[in-house]
């Protein structure tokens, strides 16, 4: 990442269908690769090469993750200093934790486990 909130101040910088729209693209060319590497090595492995099929996989899930947490600890240190966030990126900033909660939970263990 670019630094310290840098995917939340970009998500706040834009409206939130856009945030959402560009996050699902980024979201699914990200796990679009994972499968890619892991189908990869898991063809190596069959020719005898032994390697780890998830490693990918699971750097894209740290990924993910990181993006998570940093939204959610600058809404957290936002309330905790008594930031005023406007209606509009708290809103823009919820539509974006619940959409990558789903996937986390949802879509990564349907498909990638």
């Amino acid at each position: 990442m670019g630094g310290p909130d840098s995917f939340t101040r970009w998500s706040l910088s834009w409206p939130e269908q856009a945030v959402l729209t560009a996050h699902a693209i980024v979201w699914s060319a990200g796990a679009e690769e994972a499968i890619k590497r892991m189908a990869a090595v898991a063809a190596e492995e069959e020719e005898g090469e032994e390697r780890d099929a998830t490693r990918g996989t699971r750097a894209f899930l740290r990924h993910c993750a990181a993006q998570l947490e940093e939204v959610v600890a600058y809404v957290r240190r936002a309330d905790a200093e008594a930031k005023v966030v406007s209606t509009k990126d708290r809103k823009t900033l919820r539509s974006l934790i619940i959409v990558s909660v789903h996937a986390k939970y949802g879509k990564v263990k349907h498909f990638l486990f």
